[in-house]
Parts: C-alpha cells; structure tokens; sequence
C-alpha cells in the first residue's frame, strides 16, 4: 500500500498494487485506486481501511508432464506481503491438496500429478491470503482458474469407418464420389494438435481426396474416369501433422463397387 502524497486530487488518498507472477517470472501488475473523502476542516480523520483485492489471470499447466520434479503452475502474491513471512497463502477447491500443492510462505502453486486435459480441461479454485498470526484475512478470498495446456496425444480417428460407396463406370472427372470424416480429441484452439490432413494411400491415379479438413474435418472424394481396371477397394491414409513435427497415422478403408 502506498501513499499518495503527491497527487494534486485531495480526494485521491490511496494506491494498492495487486502482481500476478506467472510460471515463466513474467508479472503483471494492475492498480486500482481508494477514492475517500476528506472529512471537514475540524471533524475527525475516521481513518478509514483502504480497501484491497487480487486481480487474476488465468494459469496454465502443461498436460501429460513428466519429470523428477513437480511442474510449477504460478504464484500467489499480495502486494501487503513483506517477505517477513507473517503472510500465509491457502489454496482451496479442485485439486486442492491432491493435485495442486502450494507453499503456505511463498505462494508458489505446483502440479504434483500429471494430467489429462482429454479428462479435463481446467480446475476451479479458491485463493485466501491471512495474516499468520492473527489469522485474519490480508486479501479477500477470490477465485481462479488453472487450464491444462494440450500437447499432441491423440491420433486422429474415423468414428463411422469403414467406408462404401459406388461410382459409375466411365465417370467424368471431378465426379464426386464419398465424404470421410475423421475426428480427434486434441484441443482445437491451441496449435496444430488437432489438424488433420488427408491423403490416398492406394488408388490412384484414378481417385484424389482433398488433404484440407474444412470446418467439420471433412473432405471429398472425386474419381477420374474409370472402368473395368480400377482397383475394387482404397484404403485411405489421412496424415496427422503438428507443430513439433511429430507424426500421427491412422488407417481407414473405403470400398467402392464399381
């Protein structure tokens, strides 16, 4: 809490500062101000508490992490915290003494299991920052949300495979001929871990699939002019691709009758 002895506006009499450090040591500080009023010349300062508050941003914890050590998610702080040890950080709600440990003095919050964001996404939990000694409240209790970052774990998967259609023979090209639909359970909103790419793993040169996955992963199949020498069967290879350059194969099959 600090002073504003300076400020021109007598109305304004007081700053807090509320940081939120990150578990890469980045901080973000917000201020808000405590406007109070002056009481009259002759009347008694009632000397009112300024009031306080955390400001939240969310955290974030990798999934499926693996290590000797527990992965650290972020830190709890109170700008009335002095370093004199005299404030106590509690944590509460999912997770809370099971999955998320935090350190009472510091207020360093760590995962101290992995996890799966495919079995779920995010936690909700309650931050209380006390006085050791009083145990009185030094911050209001407040709530926040740690979200489990994806990482590519998914290969991508055909629900309603396998496939059959039938194409005329001697069809025009471009003639249309199936739609396949592949899904995956990878996060959609982060990266490429849930882009799905398709291709022909046999069957051409007569049949060609668009690689691009569209807004419901779906993609169309034409066929070229065709007849008694075709293949009686595709198998159809869609490619799985993502930011690290790691590869995710699955395999479907599409039977067509001509």
């Amino acid at each position: 809490l600090e002073d504003q002895k300076t400020n021109p506006n007598p109305r304004l009499t007081r700053l807090f500062i509320v940081r939120w450090i990150g578990p890469l040591g980045s901080v973000r500080t917000a201020r808000a101000h405590n406007l109070t009023r002056h009481p009259p010349e002759g009347e008694k300062d009632p000397h009112h508490r300024p009031k306080r508050g955390w400001v939240w941003n969310q955290f974030f914890v990798l999934e499926e992490h693996i290590g000797p050590e527990a992965q650290h998610v972020g830190k709890l702080h109170s700008n009335s915290d002095k370093g004199d040890g005299s404030v106590r950080y509690l944590l509460s709600g999912e997770g809370a003494g099971t999955i998320f440990t935090i350190n009472e003095v510091t207020g360093d919050i760590h995962a101290a299991k992995s996890l799966d964001r495919e079995k779920k996404s995010h936690y909700v939990l309650h931050a209380r920052a006390i006085d050791r000694f009083t145990n009185k409240a030094v911050e209001p209790e407040s709530e926040f949300i740690i979200k489990v970052q994806d990482v590519n774990d998914n290969a991508p998967t055909f629900p309603d495979g396998p496939f059959a259609a039938a194409v005329p023979e001697m069809s025009d090209i471009g003639t249309s001929v199936f739609q396949i639909t592949a899904t995956d359970a990878d996060d959609p909103t982060y990266g490429n871990s849930a882009r799905i790419v398709y291709s022909i793993l046999q069957g051409q040169p007569y049949f060609t699939v668009d690689p691009k996955t569209g807004e419901q992963n779906q993609s169309m199949l034409p066929s070229a002019p065709c007849g008694e020498t075709c293949e009686p069967s595709l198998s159809l290879q869609p490619l799985y691709l993502q930011t690290d350059c790691r590869l995710w194969k699955s395999l479907c099959c599409l039977f067509l009758v001509l």
